[in-house]
């Protein structure tokens, strides 16, 4: 078995919770963390966190908006700057934040730093979109 913890600067969403299978949005694509998986260090993108429940075949999931994820002796560590949990996610706010992003980059005329800001809220809309229930 491997032991999640899930955290952001203000909130531990999960402590220590008991799991089968961890799936995480790496830098270089989803991770699959089985137990006995190889100790290390790397850094999340934005997307959709997955873990499974011993005996259960739903996943749980939540967003997190960058951060790092450690594996030590088979306890998982996700430190994110922020996270919700899948059925905290206002699935009509998560629209309305969507659309506004959309909007702005199609309207053009932005600054560099504008675009980013933009695309992050848009892909961060899109993740919350599709983890919410």
């Amino acid at each position: 078995m491997l032991t999640l913890s899930l955290q952001t600067p203000g909130r531990k969403l999960v402590q220590k919770l008991e799991v089968s299978e961890v799936q995480a949005p790496g830098a270089m694509g989803t991770l699959q963390i089985l137990p006995d998986h190889a100790n290390f260090v790397t850094q999340l993108e934005t997307g959709a966190l997955k873990w499974r429940i011993p005996g259960e075949h739903e996943l749980h999931t939540a967003i997190v908006t960058k951060g790092f994820l450690q594996i030590k002796e088979g306890v998982v560590t996700v430190l994110a700057d922020v996270s919700e949990l899948g059925y905290e996610i206002d699935k009509g706010r998560a629209q309305v934040a969507f659309e506004e992003a959309k909007k702005n980059l199609e309207s053009g005329g932005l600054s560099s730093e504008e675009f980013e800001r933009n695309q992050f809220r848009l892909q961060r809309a899109l993740t919350r979109l599709d983890v919410a229930p």
